[in-house]
């Protein structure tokens, strides 16, 4: 028997009145009954009294001094048991400062390269764009790097938000006070977590206005740092073409003032390369310096070592010639040593570097996205070309999360994720670099033409704003999120259920299609695995049941939104592991036979049609409430997103005849 579903709400449990004990009646004094004395004294007891009066003064001191005393030590020690008591009570409230143990921040992603030449079918599908706020509109399709226009200085008073908030891709919010440019905030103000601009144009736009920002309190260096990757051979070429404009806006080309502001020019891919002998002013020097930029082929990228040999490289030249210094990244990666993030941010801070990104945005709850690459042999000549001389490869780049570490599942129920489903912020590691030296991450809204599965949400600020991811260190988001029960417990989970670390997760998503009793061994290896990952999901159901009190009580929206689209996946999961091993078993019983002769797998794919029909009847109807109580709680967010697709794709399994070409392992695919 299924778990029941544990009932999902909003709604946070209101503070129970604690009963005030009643007045206790104060006790009733005992008089004390006067004796009455006789009136008359004999004689000869007058003449004692008369003797006692005469050393009535000295008795008066002694006896007073004895009051005294009686009175000091009765009062003492009442006062040194209420200075006691003061003192284990102020002991008691304080909390006594420990320290804290840091773990391993070990990420629950497996960082080393994996093959994706299997996959292609998806691939070719064209990115969508879509919008969750009708009253917001969607950015025109046009050129995947820019909408085209020129970077003009924009006169438009800003909206000053209260604090650093995240302003999301696409929404026309500035986020920064329209006077800041006569403003010196200071390195210790934070930066703006990101930026909504239109483009290239728009990003260059706003680096302009802080550039003139920082004129006004002096001379300036620039650096720009840029990714060596193949993928961002585009973005390289457009920042070429633009860069002249920065000075021209400035209207300190050719003028006695060019030299205020100086450019340099370097890259990085496993290491540091700086392109400009020195710094300069001159547009032909700088875009010879973009030109002479590689594209590197081993697929790493060290972001955080780069900004740290960055800040090493130039911080003398620019403390020597009284210089700020200004870093301008620019990269679709968040780069493979974001273990260094914190290491980087001292290094800009003790340089007074602003780093400012150009980046895109992260991929929700998943730290990749993967990009098609399409081989074309080369024997063909151009003008012959047909599809059967292409193969597409997927190239995985390491892109987000949006948060420390993940905090989602990294597996769709039967293998790990391939989805670029939008977070609607930017990569956690590049967003908390720019916020913490006082720059601006811009987060460029077009969608990459070959980012695979990629689609373009615009997020309405108003729902997103509650689901702001933490920017704390990571030693820091640790600690918060192991004191509370909910998010540990959610933590472990995804550990539990990872993919990268157990490959149970993982089952078979390809079938030989040409030998049948290959294929037959396979189905039946697989159905045990299946049953095996079946009883995972369920115990972690169990798990998330004995969690949702603690949901309850959970003050942040993201966490609550965590936990119930977990809930949701879980228990969904397990219909599709049903339906996987009910197909196979059918399939063995009545296969099917290819009808084209050059089939050689078959594929597994999900569909809304399902095989067991009533007898998984009743986990139907959980699954889909689960995922559609995402979306009542949570519109207009990457969680009511992902609930929709899920949704969408069905709890019911097929196969289809797939041809893998036997020449991918002969072509050298590169690395982004």
């Amino acid at each position: 028997m299924q778990p029941a579903a544990p009932k999902l709400s909003a709604s946070r449990p209101t503070t129970q009145p604690v009963a005030v004990p009643a007045s206790r009646k104060a006790a009733p004094k005992r008089v004390a009954k006067a004796e009455s004395s006789e009136a008359a004294r004999s004689d000869d007891k007058l003449a004692a009294n008369q003797a006692a009066a005469e050393t009535a003064p000295e008795s008066l001191a002694r006896s007073t001094w004895r009051r005294l005393l009686r009175w000091g030590e009765s009062w003492g020690g009442s006062a040194a048991f209420h200075v006691m008591i003061l003192i284990l009570l102020s002991l008691a409230t304080l909390s006594v400062p420990k320290k804290n143990e840091v773990p391993n921040i070990v990420s629950v992603i497996d960082r080393s390269p994996e093959e994706l030449n299997e996959r292609l079918d998806e691939s070719l599908t064209p990115a969508t764009m879509l919008s969750t706020s009708p009253s917001i509109g969607s950015v025109q399709a046009g050129d995947p790097l820019d909408t085209g226009e020129e970077p003009q200085l924009s006169q438009e008073a800003a909206e000053s938000l209260n604090g650093p908030q995240v302003n999301l891709a696409d929404v026309e919010l500035r986020s920064l006070p329209g006077d800041r440019l006569t403003d010196d905030l200071g390195m210790n103000a934070p930066g703006d977590p990101s930026a909504a601009v239109k483009g290239y144009g728009g990003a260059l736009d706003r680096i302009t206005q802080e550039l003139l920002m920082m004129l006004t309190k002096g001379k300036v260096l620039v650096v720009w740092l840029l990714d060596e990757s193949e993928s961002m051979e585009d973005d390289r070429e457009e920042i070429k073409k633009r860069i002249d404009r920065v000075y021209q806006e400035m209207g300190l080309r050719g003028t006695e003032e060019a030299d205020a502001l100086l450019t340099a020019i370097a890259s990085y891919g496993p290491g540091f390369v700086v392109h400009t002998e020195k710094p300069t002013t001159d547009a032909v020097e700088i875009r010879r310096a973009i030109d002479a930029v590689p594209n590197d082929d081993s697929g790493k990228e060290n972001m955080c070592q780069a900004v740290i040999s960055a800040t090493h490289e130039f911080r003398r030249f620019a403390t020597r010639g009284k210089r700020q210094l200004a870093l301008i990244l620019v990269s679709d990666e968040s780069g493979d040593d974001g273990d260094r993030i914190e290491e980087a941010i001292a290094a800009a801070r003790s340089a007074r570097a602003r780093v400012y990104t150009l980046g895109r945005e992260a991929v929700f709850g998943y730290p990749y996205a993967h990009f098609s690459w399409t081989w074309v042999d080369p024997k063909v000549p151009k003008d012959k070309v047909t599809a059967a001389d292409k193969i597409v490869f997927w190239i995985r780049v390491r892109r987000g999360p949006e948060t420390p570490l993940v905090e989602q599942l990294q597996t769709n129920g039967l293998w790990q994720r391939y989805d670029a489903h939008p977070s609607g912020f930017g990569p956690y590691e590049q967003v908390r670099l720019c916020r913490e030296t006082g720059g601006i991450f811009f987060m460029l809204p077009s969608l990459e033409g070959n980012l695979v599965r990629g689609e373009k949400r615009i997020y309405e600020l108003d729902h997103m704003r509650p689901y702001l991811p933490d920017l704390s260190d990571r030693e820091t988001y640790i600690a918060e999120r192991d004191r509370h029960p909910l998010r540990k417990g959610l933590w472990e989970i995804i550990g539990t259920l990872n993919p990268y670390a157990d490959k149970r997760i993982n089952l078979r998503e390809y079938f030989d299609a040409k030998d049948g009793n290959t294929f037959v061994q396979q189905a039946g290896e697989e159905q045990l695995r299946a049953r095996d990952l079946l009883a995972i999901y369920q115990e972690a159901e169990k798990r998330l049941s004995r969690l949702q009190r603690w949901r309850e009580q959970e003050t942040s929206p993201r966490w609550q939104a965590n936990y119930d689209i977990l809930y949701a996946q879980v228990v969904s999961y397990q219909m599709r592991l049903y339906e996987y091993a009910a197909y196979l078993d059918a399939f063995l019983k009545n296969p099917k036979s290819p009808k084209s002769s050059r089939t050689n797998r078959w594929r597994i794919v999900t569909v809304k049609r399902t095989i067991t029909g009533e007898q998984n009847k009743p986990l139907v109807e959980r699954s889909e409430q689960a995922l559609k109580t995402v979306i009542e709680l949570h519109p207009g967010t990457p969680y009511a997103a992902r609930a929709q697709w899920e949704l969408a794709r069905g709890f019911g399994i097929d196969v289809v005849e797939y041809y893998r070409d036997p020449r991918r392992d002969t072509v050298k695919v590169p690395k982004y």
